[in-house]
């Protein structure tokens, strides 16, 4: 799920919500687990083309899955 908004013309400030359902099948070295994050971040139109994007993430709530946290940075290109 993502939600955005562009609060100036050029700037776009996002919440996203990654999921992980993994349910258990039998096979070794799997096992059912969920994961939920939470992801915030903006994304600059420094052109017409070229976007810069920062922001942070963390596991909200997890069974059988380790928490993670981080920072990201990602450049998108337009064609």
């Amino acid at each position: 799920l993502t939600l955005g908004l562009r609060p100036l013309a050029p700037l776009l400030v996002m919440l996203q919500s990654f999921n992980t359902i993994a349910p258990a099948n039998g096979q070794a070295g799997f096992r059912a687990g969920r994961q939920h994050k939470l992801q915030a971040s903006a994304a600059w139109d420094f052109s017409k083309s070229w976007t810069l994007q920062a922001g942070a993430f963390t596991t909200v709530a997890s069974r059988a899955f380790r928490h993670e946290s981080g920072l990201l940075t990602a450049v998108w290109y337009r064609f």
